[in-house]
């Protein structure tokens, strides 16, 4: 987990409006911890135009449900 890629393609400057768009690539149990998930995203920076500003793609631990019983 952690960030496996960082690209800024592009500048940011003051004044400039950012969006973001999460992109969820995959998910998997993990095989030591059952009770953890790990999730593989990609984040996605665009600037006013909708220029691809920063490129991230990232590892997280979360917390999985309980199956229903």
């Amino acid at each position: 987990p952690g960030i496996d890629e960082m690209r800024w393609l592009k500048p940011v400057r003051p004044g400039d409006r950012l969006s973001v768009r999460r992109t969820t690539l995959a998910a998997r149990v993990s095989r030591s911890r059952p009770h953890i998930g790990i999730v593989d995203f990609q984040f996605e920076v665009m600037n006013q135009t909708g220029e691809t500003a920063l490129l991230l793609k990232s590892a997280s631990f979360l917390r999985r449900r309980t199956e229903a019983a």
